[in-house]
């Protein structure tokens, strides 16, 4: 039980991957990832979330070493963004595949601005398949869609955000249960 309040404690507080970076001086950043199974399972659309193989594995922030394709689209969308979105370097969830029901895949990722996650946050989807890159930016209570518009990608991020939902909305009655009033 306690290992499971861990797991879902860290999920709501989007801790599952985290690149590890700390200026120019630092260490090479490091890809750790916790991957519990919690964050995967079956889609509301019939599609599937599950890990996704080598090389896209770990946290939001290697995408861009891991796929010279992905880190074109993203560094053209994000070019003029807030540095947190450029670089993907906030926490984040581990990486995610999505492979919906008539067998299309997409990378799905999810990152937010350190220290205020509730405000600041991004969902990305990259079609394996396709190349095409969809990111849903939430920032000061405004949404924006960026990049290439695809039914594969849009279910991706829904099904994505929707899992992500659900997990921190069992982390905070975990949590509830965990410390009575």
């Amino acid at each position: 039980m306690r290992q499971l309040l861990f797991a879902l404690a860290a999920s709501l507080l989007g801790l599952d991957a985290i690149a590890i970076t700390a200026g120019p001086n630092a260490p090479e950043p490091v890809n750790l990832i916790s991957e519990t199974g919690l964050d995967v399972g079956p889609c509301a659309d019939g599609g599937l979330l599950s890990y996704p193989p080598a090389p896209y594995k770990g946290s939001p922030y290697f995408l861009r070493q891991a796929d010279a394709g992905f880190a074109s689209r993203h560094d053209g969308l994000t070019q003029q963004r807030a540095p947190w979105l450029h670089r993907l370097d906030g926490p984040s969830g581990a990486n995610r595949l999505y492979t919906a029901r008539h067998g299309g895949r997409a990378v799905v990722l999810s990152s937010c601005m350190a220290g205020d996650c509730g405000g600041h946050e991004a969902y990305g989807a990259y079609g394996l398949e396709s190349k095409k890159y969809q990111l849903l930016v939430h920032e000061g209570g405004k949404s924006e869609l960026l990049g290439s518009r695809s039914e594969l990608l849009a279910a991706a991020i829904e099904c994505t955000q929707a899992r992500d939902r659900a997990l921190r909305d069992q982390a905070r009655r975990a949590a509830k249960i965990a410390s009575p009033q």
